[in-house]
């Protein structure tokens, strides 16, 4: 009887490449089995922020809304909140889902929201995606008398320092606004209130439509280009 002579470990890998029953060999070692778990499915909350503004009490009024990607209802969802020019959050409502997933809030001092912040809902260890708002400054333009006007500028509880930043005369002459005046904002007494940023035009000229416009460059970063209402001088 003949005898077959032991085939080494390298011959045989030479032999089933030759073949191509190699590559099946592998495929069979990586393939995953039939039992593997699929991935997590992607968990999310959802932030939408509304913004209006209250010329009564001048101040700004929000309210939340969104959805979280379970439908469960009772989950916990928190709004924070991060005022322009500061590095930290604080969380400035609360609420829990209703069935379905959806959710939706109120600040819980609504008049103590500042104009301009970035917002972020969270739930578990998830955020939403930011949600920033950057409002039209609030600028105030108001006769003194003897041809005095003067300007001012409160931005609440934001951290924007304003000082130097330049404020426009304007009259309307021919349907266009014109300039009339640029001066430099300086801080006011606030009596232990907000910061307010003010400066006076003189106009003697009766009979002008006038306003005050805080252009864009004064304004950033955390406000945008507003003006004053309109006076006749």
């Amino acid at each position: 009887m003949l005898r077959r002579k032991p085939i080494g470990a390298v011959a045989l890998v030479k032999r089933l490449a030759a073949s191509g029953a190699l590559v099946a060999a592998l495929c069979l070692l990586v393939e995953p089995s039939a039992g593997t778990a699929p991935a997590a499915s992607t968990q999310s909350v959802s932030l939408a922020v509304t913004q209006t503004y209250d010329g009564l009490s001048r101040s700004y009024l929000l309210r939340f809304g969104g959805a979280i990607s379970s439908p469960a209802p009772g989950e916990d969802v928190t709004v924070m909140q991060q005022i322009c020019g500061y590095k930290f959050a604080t969380a400035i409502a609360g609420t829990q889902t209703r069935a379905g997933g959806v959710w939706d809030a109120e600040p819980s001092n609504p008049y103590l929201v500042p104009p301009s912040a970035t917002y972020r809902a969270r739930w578990r260890n998830l955020r939403s995606e930011p949600v920033t708002l950057r409002p039209p400054i609030p600028v105030y333009f108001i006769p003194v008398g003897r041809g005095r006007w003067r300007v001012s500028v409160s931005i609440g509880s934001v951290y924007q320092d304003l000082r130097g930043r330049v404020v426009v005369a304007q009259r309307l002459a021919q349907g266009r606004w014109t300039t009339i005046g640029r001066q430099k904002l300086v801080i006011q007494p606030s009596g232990g209130g907000p910061i307010t940023y003010g400066t006076t035009f003189v106009i003697r000229k009766q009979g002008w439509t006038v306003r005050a416009l805080v252009p864009a460059k004064s304004a950033a970063p955390c406000f945008r280009s507003s003006v004053s209402q309109k006076w006749t001088s």
